[in-house]
């Protein structure tokens, strides 16, 4: 995972961060004390340690974290994301990302998110969540499972059948049988099949309505297996709640600030620690005070004068 562009509006210091683009594998801040770097870092680590591709709610934020402690607007992120194939298919299987590389092939792995923290009271909304072309989340709401596997062209060989009158790919229930047609064998439906026969990405039909299925599937020379397929017999690709689930994960810990550097999000997020460990500051203390030649020689070797001490002091 890479981050290629940031925009950053509204968060401490930072009115209004223009695009950082061209953001590498090593990316520098260059500027002078208070000129926003470390509020820069500090944007990324809450973006991508609360992410949620819905909602969401971070709690115990202070008011300094808005711009001029004007908690009326929204803190509002806009970041590029550039995943890599492994990342991917963990995310969406190969069936679906061979779909998605078709659909867009320069952008498949490209994903583009806006997330807006509304007020003090933590909570988040998602703007628009796509990757690719496609549009994952839009208006802090998902996309139907029927409207992304249409959006990817997604069918499958497999087909369902309703033998009970009534019941059909909008009201899924009474007899239905799942058939496959290449290894000739049918199969009973349980919650997985029946959220592909409703986003109709598993063809259905009702023109069996009223037969008797056990004689129509011996007429059509289909084997009655008395269960559901396995995930083995009949692959399917996860509906896009869990898709998102699993992007969540991934960007979660796709960020993270050094920890003797900076604190975490949330209320941690707001508090400075020392840039030089504890341990070291007692040690360069010890030196200092103490009268024995041998500290006194150690002192003069590292070169630590007054006003450094004073300074690392100062950080404690």
């Amino acid at each position: 995972m890479r981050l290629c562009t940031a925009q950053i509006e509204n968060f401490k210091s930072l009115r209004t961060v223009k695009e950082l683009d061209g953001l590498g594998d090593l990316t520098v801040f260059i500027g002078s004390n208070s000129s926003g770097k470390s509020n820069i870092l500090e944007a990324l680590n809450l973006f991508f340690s609360q992410f949620q591709a819905v909602s969401g709610k971070t709690s115990d934020l202070a008011p300094h974290l808005w711009h001029g402690k004007v908690t009326t607007r929204p803190i509002t992120f806009t970041m590029t994301i550039e995943l890599d194939d492994s990342e991917c298919n963990d995310i969406l299987t190969p069936v679906v990302l061979e779909r998605l590389k078709k659909k867009s092939p320069d952008s498949h792995s490209t994903l583009v998110v806006e997330r807006k923290i509304l007020n003090q009271t933590g909570n988040w909304r998602t703007e628009i969540l796509k990757l690719g072309d496609t549009t994952l989340v839009k208006a802090d709401i998902e996309t139907s499972d029927k409207s992304f596997f249409e959006a990817l062209g997604m069918k499958f060989a497999y087909e369902v059948f309703f033998f009970t009158k009534d019941n059909s790919a909008e009201n899924i229930g009474g007899e239905m049988l799942l058939v496959d047609p290449e290894k000739k064998a049918g199969y009973h439906i349980d919650d997985r099949i029946s959220q592909f026969v409703k986003a109709g990405v598993i063809p259905s039909s009702t023109k069996t309505w009223g037969q008797d299925l056990a004689k129509w599937a011996q007429e059509k020379g289909y084997k009655l297996l008395g269960r559901p397929p396995t995930p083995q017999e009949v692959e399917t690709p996860p509906g896009i709640h869990q898709m998102l689930q699993s992007l969540s994960e991934l960007l979660r810990k796709g960020f993270r600030l050094i920890p003797n550097v900076r604190g975490n999000a949330s209320v941690e997020i707001t508090k400075r620690t020392p840039q030089v460990p504890n341990e070291s500051l007692q040690r360069i203390r010890k030196i200092w005070e103490s009268g024995d030649p041998k500290d006194e020689r150690e002192r003069k070797k590292a070169d630590i004068r007054d006003d450094a001490f004073t300074d690392l002091c100062r950080s404690e």
